[in-house]
């Protein structure tokens, strides 16, 4: 198992209908609710709906669902409403690879998993093609209770506004999380995202008792915590300046450690207004420039620190100008971004989360 490396955990994935053929007719079949009074037989409500949810949940705590909706296109420039197929996912569909995570080399695994539930069918393009919502980037790390709770500390003091974090200290659960104490994932913003630290460990033992005892050794998850974020919808994306990276297959690519990053520094970082400046900088120029620094066996994060402007000088726009072209650089076919991890020095959770420095 892997520490401190970003995966994604969950996703909800969307596929255009018309790349998919449906298997399982309750998805498209008109489905028909009686509601009565049961003890008279008194009739009280009929409703009918076109299709119905596909949910499958499994005795060993494998969950899976999949639904038609509408949603938004652009045709020619027109903007239209196109009907999608959508599928919740997660990464315990991979069983024992569980804590690999989704990433370009099981979602292969994950695709042929969908495609045996014998709901739909579609290719394995379309799949790798899907949009991609209610996303959860993740990163694993081992811990101490003691350490944990120094982290603890160490993100209160970081933090510029201590309310927005939230402690929870009890024998089947120890973590923190953002941004509310109540429903944090709800009541996240873009610029106040959901973020949670907790112990995987007892996520297992307490959470998870099927899955772990049907796929995994407890080995696999002692002393195990875990960071994970959510990318909730479009105008998230475009705060992250991920908004050009449109497809699951191409998020899976890039750089999901600098993702976590921007995530927990939307806490950090002292927001500033800045008078607008624009620069085209050359592209090629970049590219030799990270190809230079890969040669020199430069870790992941300091090549990042060349794209990452001043926010004290620069306000978003232009700082997110470049973290796109970060990402479209870090993804080009002649960056091997594998070989650079394994040379990155990144060994805590600040140190990984760019925020050693606070």
């Amino acid at each position: 198992m892997n520490t401190y490396k970003a995966k994604v955990d969950s996703c909800k994935l969307s596929i255009p209908l018309k790349e998919c053929v449906i298997i399982n007719s309750q998805l498209t079949e008109k489905v028909t609710t009686i509601k009565y009074i049961e003890d008279t037989a008194e009739h009280v409500n009929t409703v009918t709906k076109q299709g119905e949810p596909i949910v499958i949940n499994t005795e060993d705590g494998l969950s899976f669902k999949v639904y038609l909706d509408n949603q938004l296109n652009y045709i020619d420039g027109q903007r239209v409403t196109e009907p999608y197929l959508t599928v919740l996912l997660n990464s315990k569909l991979l069983k024992g690879n569980y804590f690999e995570g989704i990433n370009k080399n099981t979602f292969n695994d994950l695709y042929k998993y969908v495609m045996s539930t014998n709901t739909f069918m579609c290719s394995y393009d379309a799949f790798k093609s899907a949009r991609y919502n209610d996303l959860d980037i993740c990163f694993d790390f081992k811990s101490t209770k003691e350490q944990f709770l120094n982290l603890n500390e160490s993100l209160k003091k970081s933090f510029l506004n201590t309310s927005l974090l939230h402690t929870i200290n009890k024998s089947d659960n120890l973590g923190m999380y953002t941004p509310s104490k109540k429903a944090p994932r709800q009541q996240a913003t873009p610029s106040k995202p959901f973020i949670k630290f907790y112990s995987k460990e007892l996520d297992m033992e307490y959470n998870s008792t099927s899955f772990a005892m049907a796929y995994l050794k407890e080995s696999d998850y002692k002393d195990l915590y875990r960071f994970e974020c959510t990318i909730s919808n479009s105008k998230h994306k475009k705060r992250l300046a991920i908004d050009k990276v449109k497809t699951i297959f191409d998020l899976l690519q890039i750089d999901l450690q600098s993702i976590c990053s921007d995530m927990i520094k939307e806490y950090i970082d002292k927001p500033i207004i800045a008078k607008k400046t624009s620069m085209k900088p050359s592209k090629e120029i970049y590219l030799n420039l990270i190809e230079g620094l890969i040669e020199h066996k430069a870790p992941l994060n300091k090549i990042r620190e060349y794209f990452t402007l001043d926010s004290t000088i620069h306000n978003r726009p232009t700082r997110n100008a470049y973290k796109e072209l970060y990402y479209e650089l870090i993804s080009d076919a002649k960056i091997d971004i594998d070989n650079i991890k394994l040379s990155s020095d990144t060994n805590t959770v600040f140190n990984y989360l760019g925020i050693n420095k606070v």
